[in-house]
């Protein structure tokens, strides 16, 4: 029998991000055909016409993030009139509750439709919420409950750590079959590890000194403000913090202090490869953040970071990590410890980093993947 799944959104699109940036699904495709199964690029409009799914003879459909579906049941796929429906008088005057349920009606039947093909559907769980869509209330509020409908319709789910499960079962109350595909190494994306003296050479930076890594765009629940306030509070004259991506030219306005390096913009893979070899931790600070690229990134580069213990990062970054504690001021021992810690303690937590990246292959993403769904389908 020929094995075949259809990933949304389609691996094989084009786009930097697709293609170059963030090729995940791309390399996930590779690691399934390497275990004999094929993969059919699914788009939006054939997620929507749900018989054309059956036509293309996938055993599986393979569904990831939901937030271009929550735009085209909120538009009702009128694409160019996004913002306009969003604001216009229409929605502006209407109850709330009356415009969800009507979306919500929308999101039903398209998933009764899905169902009546038969067509197990496995659901990768990426994150739990969409922190971009916040600022939008009907946007936030559509996409969650899209989450939740598309949990309760899937077969199967697939998590990226074992560490993700209880945060899982905390949001949606019910099981599921699931199996773990962890992320594998990111410096196939990125290029090859530099020694942290050549990384920190091409960015113009003292070799001495501790170095911290703030790399990610900027999120309602994931931006450097606390990270810099703690820099300054506890950063030695020789120690740098690099703060880098998309919006972060305003926290750097908002201190001229020389110790903070800043990156504004969409950088290139290199870049984030310099700046996590140059760096002696790499801090994500975020709120309920279930899986984070950039953390996985800094693993395959053999670098420390300062995460939350949630969802992923407690197992994917076990040993290598100083975890932030819940309390009134919570980044700031994670901070200070970073900057103080002996030679001894980092070395092992370098080490641990090494054997953590070394665990997480693509083959075994593959492997792990490949045997769900041939349960699954």
């Amino acid at each position: 029998m020929n094995h075949k799944v259809g990933i949304y959104p389609n691996p094989f699109s084009g786009g930097e991000w697709n293609t170059s940036s963030h090729p995940l699904f791309r390399r996930i495709s590779r690691s399934l055909e390497d275990n004999s199964w094929s993969v059919a690029g699914i788009e939006l409009e054939d997620l929507l016409n749900p018989k054309s799914l059956t036509e293309s003879e996938i055993q599986i459909l393979h569904m990831n993030w939901t937030e271009s579906l929550t735009e085209y049941f909120i538009t009702n796929g009128k694409k160019n009139l996004y913002y306009r429906l969003l604001y216009s008088q229409y929605y502006r005057f209407l109850p709330e509750n009356l415009i969800l349920s009507r979306i919500k009606r929308r999101i039903d039947r398209w998933f009764a439709q899905l169902s009546s093909e038969q067509i197990p559907i496995i659901f990768e769980i990426h994150e739990l919420y969409s922190y971009g869509l916040s600022s939008f209330p009907i946007l936030y509020s559509v996409d969650l409950y899209l989450k939740e409908q598309m949990y309760k319709n899937a077969k199967g789910i697939i998590i990226h750590e074992q560490s993700c499960l209880p945060f899982i079962l905390k949001q949606y109350s019910r099981e599921k079959p699931y199996v773990v595909a962890p992320l594998g190494d990111y410096a196939e994306f990125h290029g090859p590890i530099r020694e942290k003296t050549e990384a920190r050479q091409s960015l113009g930076l003292n070799q001495s000194g501790r170095v911290l890594g703030y790399v990610g765009t900027v999120r309602p629940n994931r931006n450097p403000a606390n990270v810099i306030r703690s820099f300054l509070k506890y950063g030695k004259a020789n120690d740098r913090l690099i703060i880098a991506g998309q919006g972060m030219d305003i926290y750097a306005n908002q201190s001229k202090d020389p110790r903070i390096v800043t990156y504004s913009g969409l950088l290139s893979n290199e870049k984030i490869r310099d700046i996590i070899c140059a760096s002696d931790f790499i801090v994500n600070d975020a709120q309920k953040y279930m899986t984070s690229a950039i953390i996985r990134t800094a693993l395959s580069y053999h670098t420390p970071v300062i995460v939350n213990p949630y969802g992923a990062a407690e197992d994917m970054a076990q040993g290598a990590a100083i975890y932030i504690q819940d309390d009134d001021e919570p980044v700031d021992d994670a901070i200070e410890r970073a900057l103080t810690m002996n030679i001894e303690e980092y070395t092992t937590l370098v080490q641990s980093a090494k054997e953590r990246n070394a665990e997480r292959t693509w083959d075994r993403t593959g492997k792990n993947l490949v045997n769900f769904f041939e349960k699954m389908s």
